[in-house]
């Protein structure tokens, strides 16, 4: 779910920044006096086909990444009264992050035994002091970086 919503950040970012070069475009085609209208258009054409590209290329990658966490990820379902007492003690301001939060300190509690971590790109609400002290009281190590993720992926496997 994070991952989701951090891809759909760059993506917005991605897609404004196709809009801006599209009204560039358009208002090119118009100034017919500029001398070098042709190769500046192309240019930004050039710009448009590559960032469409990276848009795919992006989309592409959170799918990826997905696919080969999986087979060592653990689906969580939130009891009911998860979500009343993550509306009640809040750890991150955020109503979803903090649900998500919740969510996985429940999961650690309910299955000490198992390793666990968690990889977002929300530094600003999850390495913020209270959720980051209640993830190690529960031992759930937090990652910011996908390499990062992996490495200790795999090391936790290994032992």
């Amino acid at each position: 779910m994070e991952a989701f919503a951090a891809v759909e950040g760059v993506l917005a970012r991605r897609r404004r920044f196709s809009t801006l070069l599209d009204r560039r475009m358009r208002k090119l085609q118009t100034e017919l006096l500029f001398p070098q209208a042709k190769a500046v258009l192309a240019q930004l054409e050039t710009a448009r086909f590559l960032n469409d590209r990276l848009i795919d290329e992006i989309r592409q990658r959170l799918f990826d990444a997905i696919e080969s966490l999986l087979p060592h990820a653990i689906v969580i379902d939130e009891p009911p009264d998860l979500i009343v007492k993550s509306i009640r003690e809040r750890l991150i301001p955020q109503p979803t992050d903090n649900l998500i939060l919740h969510t996985i300190l429940h999961h650690a509690a309910t299955h000490p035994d198992v390793k666990k971590a968690l990889l977002t790109a929300n530094k600003k609400d999850f390495s913020r002091e209270q959720p980051r002290e209640a993830m190690k009281a529960d031992a759930v190590a937090l990652h910011g970086r996908y390499p990062a993720a992996i490495e200790w992926m795999t090391h936790a496997c290994e032992s």
